[in-house]
């Protein structure tokens, strides 16, 4: 049996913890597309096989950032630690997993699954309701978004997501309008101070206790903007509680949208970063000396 040196485990330790610590693991229970009033997808991840394969078979999904999986008991697993680095609209470092409906965006057919902007457009996520407990930023959810192709750039998204808020110390829903081209994130409607949501269900003489959160982007009139909504669900039934945002707009100069669903954490702080340098600093040094033995 081979032997490994203390030394050598102790600094994997130090370069892994500080990004995992701050993982959340999420679990998307259905995901569904609604064009024209026409249901065009409708994933309840009971197939067992995890994105990109999915109703619409092998290419049903784009694995736009991260790894999903498994997918098990009508759940589809979205943990951060298997996430991909990346960044918000204003450049604020983050661990994300994102999962884009694959779809038509150029010289598109009729009849093809193109989301355009003369469609009528409804997307739902319904998600095991999670509390994320932080104490970095944390988050699950659904977007729309017109900059799949790249998000350093130009285009926008609208995100609606249940979040730990690391300025407030906050677990929260919100909605939120991302504008990569001018570096803008802009609140569409004030948060919702989750705690306080659930005490509240919690004071109702039918005591409501949550296990599902379903998500809901949706449009009025083709093209439109998408407003947000969001209930609360006990057992698969809905609860009849819930709220709604504002609306966010997009088709920002192009005539497409995709629909994502993603969890995400924050990037340790510096000083957490010193401590992974210190592992692999450590690496080296134990390498280093193996090396001269």
């Amino acid at each position: 049996m081979r032997r490994y040196n203390i030394s050598f485990i102790v600094c994997l330790i130090a370069i892994f913890w500080a990004t995992t610590s701050y993982a959340i693991m999420a679990y998307i229970d259905q995901f569904t597309i609604t064009r024209d009033g026409t249901t065009v997808l409708n994933d309840t991840f009971t197939d067992g096989v995890p994105p990109p394969s999915g109703p619409a078979g092998a290419d049903t999904y784009f694995l736009s950032q991260g790894t999903p999986g498994p997918e098990s008991g009508g759940l589809l697993e979205l943990n951060t630690a298997n996430g991909s680095f990346s960044a918000n609209a204003i450049e604020t470092p983050r661990v994300v997993v994102v999962v884009t409906r694959l779809t038509c965006i150029i010289d598109c057919p009729v009849g093809s699954s193109k989301l355009g902007n003369t469609n009528l457009l409804k997307e739902t996520g319904l998600f095991s309701f999670t509390i994320p407990t932080g104490p970095q930023f944390q988050a699950y959810g659904i977007r729309f978004s017109d900059n799949v192709a790249d998000r350093t750039g130009h285009g926008q998204l609208v995100q609606l997501f249940v979040r730990f808020n690391d300025t407030d110390g906050k677990p929260e829903i919100a909605y939120v309008l991302q504008d990569f081209e001018h570096n803008i994130i802009t609140p569409l409607g004030a948060p919702v101070d989750l705690l306080a949501s659930l005490k509240s269900l919690s004071e109702l003489q039918n005591p409501v206790v949550p296990d599902q959160i379903l998500f809901t982007l949706s449009q009025s009139v083709a093209g439109g903007s998408f407003c947000g909504s969001y209930e609360f669900f006990e057992n698969n039934l809905d609860t009849g509680h819930g709220g709604a945002f504002n609306c966010g707009t997009l088709f920002n100069g192009v005539d497409y949208v995709r629909g994502q669903f993603f969890a995400a954490q924050g990037v340790p702080e510096p000083e957490t970063w010193l401590l992974r340098g210190v592992g692999v600093l450590g690496l080296g040094l134990v390498a280093r000396r193996r090396g001269k033995i």
